[in-house]
């Protein structure tokens, strides 16, 4: 990795991040799925080195017969919002699909949408999980 710093007659000048560091692309993830069912997703989700996960209680507003009808479960829901490197999504998506297999009775929706740019550097590096080792003397 390049040195971080240029140094000009007694001024130090930093360059960009992006100049220093690989930026990697990140996805939101977003997989509903049945309340009390979002922690296997959250801990698998860590593994893939996603250092956000938020959980939302959702409560689905169709009514108890047409549930029945399309054989649902229960309305309540939990969404799992989560950062993930772009080049784990995929991987994220077939455990979910192997965890939705799993059962016919509990299923979920999972999607995500590409993160076209963050504002600040530590937010990036916190989403990403980026984590640079700063030398001495740099």
């Amino acid at each position: 990795m390049k040195n971080a710093l240029t140094k000009h007659a007694k001024t130090t000048i930093r360059k960009p991040f992006s100049e220093t560091n690989e930026i990697k692309k990140l996805s939101l993830l977003v997989t509903i799925v049945d309340r009390d069912a979002s922690d296997v997703f959250v801990d698998y989700f860590q593994t893939l080195e996603s250092n956000l996960q938020i959980i939302i209680f959702g409560k689905g507003t169709a009514t108890s017969e047409l549930i029945s009808l399309l054989g649902l479960s229960e309305p309540n829901k939990d969404i799992v919002l989560a950062i993930i490197k772009e080049e784990k999504i995929d991987e994220a998506f077939n455990y979910i699909k192997r965890r939705f297999e799993i059962s016919k009775k509990h299923k979920g929706v999972a999607f995500s949408v590409g993160l076209e740019s963050i504002i600040g550097v530590s937010i990036y590096k916190y989403l990403s999980n980026n984590v640079v080792n700063k030398q001495k003397g740099a």
